[in-house]
């Protein structure tokens, strides 16, 4: 079994930017392990059960024109 070893190699094995698994980490329990000194490591087979245990990643949002405001909306005219 091969430890991944910091946010890079996580993120690449879930697919997702570093940011993104920081953040799972943090609010989803992604298990991560925290050494005192050294990067962060992670297991791959306790990624996987922590995916086939429920988590479902966010996908983001497809625009919706009907529903979303202007991207302008506030932006004073000598702005734009």
């Amino acid at each position: 079994m091969s430890w991944l070893t910091g946010w890079k190699q996580i993120g690449a094995y879930l697919g997702v930017s570093v940011t993104t698994v920081i953040r799972y980490h943090k609010d989803h329990g992604l298990p991560v392990h925290r050494r005192p000194m050294g990067p962060p490591a992670a297991l791959p087979d306790e990624i996987n059960s922590w995916l086939k245990a429920g988590f479902k990643p966010e996908r983001k949002k497809e625009p919706d024109p009907a529903n979303d405001p202007p991207d302008d909306l506030g932006v004073p005219d000598w702005m734009k």
